[in-house]
C-alpha cells in the first residue's frame, strides 16, 4: 500500500477523508477545519418519500429527531430550528423548554448573582449552557454547578471568555459527582483545579467530555477518565497542559477519541481500548502513539493522523511498519503531513 499524503490541516480539523479507485492506493483528500463546538458538519438530509412541496423531514420519527439533536451543543441545536417546521415545533415542545443559554455580561442582566437566582427558580433542566463575559469567582461557577445538580442537568456547557478571568477562576470537578443526571460536559476557556476525589466522587452516567482550550494536567484527566465507566466520547483541543493521554485496560468502554492542538502532549497510549471506533490526531509528531490493534472482531475503523510540524522519517517509518499491519480492518485510514513525502508498507495490508 502506498499513502500519498496532502498538506497538513489545521490543528481543529478533522477528517473527510476519500479513497482512490486504484487498488493498493490510498489518496488523502484536503479537509475543511470544523467549526468550533467540535462536530461534524450535518449531513445533507437523503431524499424522503414526501409529497412534492410538503417538509421532507416529517417522515423522520420524533424520537429519532430529539435524538440527533441530543448530540448537538445547545447553540448548534437551536440553529437546526430552520431545518424544518417539524424541528422548530420539537424544539418548542421539548428542547425549548428544557434548556437554557445565558451570557453573562458586564452591565448587562443577568449578572451572576441574577443568573445563579434564575436557575434557582427553574424546577428541572435537561441542558444548561453558560458563557461567561465579564468578572466571575471560583465559588459563582461552584454555586452553578450545585444548581445544574439540583435541577438533574444532563448536558453542559461552561465557557469563559474574559482573559483577565480564565487564568483565576478555578473549576473543581470533583464537585460535577453531585450532577448525578450529567451525560455531557464541555468546558471551553478553563482552569480545572488540582484536587484529590474521593472514592465515592464517580461519574456514572457521564458519556461524553469536550474539554476546548482548557488547562487540566494529564493526572487529573486520568483521574476523570476512570470514574466514568460509561465515558463513549473524548474530545481534547488545545489543553497545552496535558503531556500523555494513556487509557487502561479495562477503563471506559470509550468508542471515540480526538486530541488537537495539544502542544505539549509526547505520548498517547490507547492500546488496551479495544472498544474504540475512532481516533482523531492533530498535532506536532509523536514517537510514542499505541494504537489498538484491529481483528475481525474489532470495531477500530477510522484513524486520522495530520501532523503540524517537523517528523523523524526513520522513527515515522518504524511505527509504521510496527502499526499499519496491525489495523489491517481499518476502512478509513489518513495520514497528513508537510514533512512526509512517502510512506511504503511491504507485505498485504
Amino acid at each position: 500500500m502506498v499513502v500519498v499524503p496532502l498538506e497538513a490541516l489545521p490543528d481543529d480539523g478533522l477528517p473527510a477523508a476519500s479513497a482512490a479507485e486504484e487498488e493498493d492506493v490510498m489518496v488523502v483528500d484536503r479537509v475543511e477545519a470544523l467549526p468550533d463546538d467540535g462536530l461534524p458538519a450535518a449531513v445533507a438530509p437523503v431524499e424522503a418519500a414526501a409529497p412534492v412541496g410538503e417538509d421532507p423531514m416529517v417522515v423522520i420519527p420524533d424520537d429519532a429527531v430529539l435524538r440527533i439533536i441530543s448530540f448537538l451543543p445547545l447553540e448548534s441545536a437551536i440553529r437546526t430550528t430552520v431545518l424544518s417546521k417539524e424541528w422548530l415545533r420539537l424544539w418548542k415542545e421539548d428542547w425549548g423548554q428544557k434548556s437554557r443559554r445565558y451570557e453573562i455580561r458586564a452591565r448587562c442582566a443577568p449578572s451572576v448573582e441574577g443568573l445563579l437566582k434564575i436557575l434557582e427558580e427553574e424546577r428541572r433542566l435537561a441542558r444548561l449552557s453558560v458563557v461567561v463575559h465579564t468578572i466571575m469567582k471560583s465559588s459563582h461557577l461552584r454555586e452553578i454547578i450545585e444548581r445544574s445538580a439540583d435541577r438533574r442537568v444532563e448536558q453542559l456547557h461552561v465557557e469563559l471568555t474574559n482573559p483577565n478571568v480564565v487564568d483565576k477562576v478555578r473549576f473543581h470537578l470533583p464537585i460535577l459527582s453531585r450532577v448525578i443526571a450529567l451525560q455531557h460536559l464541555s468546558l471551553r476557556q478553563i482552569v480545572v483545579s488540582k484536587m484529590r476525589f474521593t472514592p465515592q466522587q464517580r461519574f456514572n452516567e457521564l458519556s461524553e467530555i469536550c474539554f476546548h482550550f482548557v488547562s487540566i494536567e494529564s493526572y487529573m484527566l486520568r483521574n476523570v477518565i476512570t470514574r466514568c465507566p460509561n465515558l463513549r466520547v473524548l474530545d481534547l483541543r488545545s489543553c497545552f497542559d496535558l503531556d500523555a493521554v494513556a487509557i487502561s485496560p479495562g477503563g471506559p468502554k470509550l468508542s471515540s477519541l480526538t486530541i488537537a492542538g495539544c502542544k505539549h502532549l509526547n505520548k498517547v497510549n490507547v492500546v488496551g481500548v479495544t472498544s474504540l471506533r475512532s481516533v482523531f490526531y492533530s498535532g506536532r509528531f509523536l514517537s510514542s502513539f499505541y494504537l489498538p490493534r484491529t481483528s475481525r472482531r474489532s470495531s477500530f475503523t477510522d484513524l486520522y493522523i495530520c501532523y503540524d510540524g517537523p517528523i523523524i522519517p526513520m522513527v515515522f517509518g518504524k511505527w509504521a511498519q510496527d502499526a499499519l499491519p496491525k489495523l489491517s480492518n481499518l476502512s478509513n485510514l489518513t495520514i497528513c503531513s508537510n514533512s512526509l513525502t512517502a510512506c511504503l508498507v511491504g507485505g498485504s495490508f
